[in-house]
């Protein structure tokens, strides 16, 4: 390839694409060569031999590399089939194990650790998954959770509709009045919301057999006294962000840990995802007395 002129940093790597259309900085080949923005293209690193820490490893074994964030430890951690972990430090020093006999049993059915054996450092522990055994449940569980649910009036706006449907029907309806009156700026508070729609509820209530709601401050609670399950939810046209609805279950506490704490106690489920977790905990809702004055 003719060049004419600077050819530019080769800066964007390998490219299998005709010469006339890649992009300045792409090369056909390279070989030894790491291509960094800041230094240019340099010579790729190379290695040193610090240790010869085993003869031999099994093509199913696992390795799991353990570095503290401040260097002050690094290790690394092989486990092969039907043998212990065997743990060495970065100059090839073998670390003594402590094999406990519940422990050997956990790992020994591990036939592929490659395939079958995770590990995750979090802090200063490493814990150990075998995938072909099941986990063992405890005998305590968390407790029930609660059965009543809550809407939280957190924002009203004017001429917004708002419902709380229960099973998919409306139970409580209120839409706000205008701005175009002045007077109409008390009526967008949200316990004046609240409490319009408590009033619409009562209208309603007899079409919800077993079923009550009652107000506190700008949030309701509604409850079954049958305790058989059903679903909660609120149209707001703001998706559920004016009008939020809360039962059993939350997936963050921005919004709920605005809601006023009412004089009972709630209990609720929490899910926090990650992108490869998902964690559940149990959530209590409680308040100390309130103060006078």
């Amino acid at each position: 390839m003719e060049v004419q002129g600077s050819y530019g940093r080769q800066l964007q790597g390998v490219s299998q694409q005709p010469i006339a259309v890649r992009l300045p900085g792409q090369v056909t080949s390279q070989l030894n060569g790491v291509p960094n923005v800041v230094d240019g293209l340099k010579t790729r690193m190379g290695s040193s031999h610090l240790a010869r820490i085993l003869d031999s490893l099994h093509p199913d074994s696992m390795v799991h590399h353990y570095k503290r964030g401040d260097d002050a430890e690094e290790y690394l951690v092989i486990v092969q089939p039907g043998t212990a972990p065997i743990i060495f430090t970065m100059d090839g020093k073998r670390c003594t194990v402590n094999n406990q006999a519940n422990a050997w049993a956990y790992l020994s059915s591990a036939s592929k650790p490659r395939e079958q054996v995770q590990l995750m450092t979090i802090g200063d522990f490493t814990f150990v998954l075998n995938r072909n055994m099941g986990v063992q449940a405890r005998g305590d569980v968390s407790p029930a959770l609660d059965n009543r649910g809550l809407v939280y009036v957190a924002y009203a706006n004017f001429s917004f509709t708002y419902q709380i449907l229960i099973n998919g029907q409306v139970a409580a309806q209120h839409t706000t009045d205008s701005s175009k009156d002045v007077a109409n700026e008390d009526k967008v508070r949200t316990e004046y919301v609240a409490g319009k729609l408590i009033e619409n509820w009562n209208s309603r209530a007899a079409s919800f057999p077993g079923f009550s709601m009652y107000q506190d401050g700008n949030v309701l609670v509604v409850d079954n006294n049958t305790g058989a399950g059903y679903s909660l939810t609120t149209v707001d046209g703001a998706n559920g962000q004016d009008l939020v609805a809360i039962r059993h279950k939350v997936t963050n506490l921005d919004t709920y840990l605005t809601v006023p704490l009412l004089a009972t106690r709630f209990r609720y489920g929490l899910r926090v995802a990650s992108r490869s977790l998902v964690i559940g905990y149990v959530l209590t809702i409680r308040t100390a007395p309130r103060l006078p004055g």
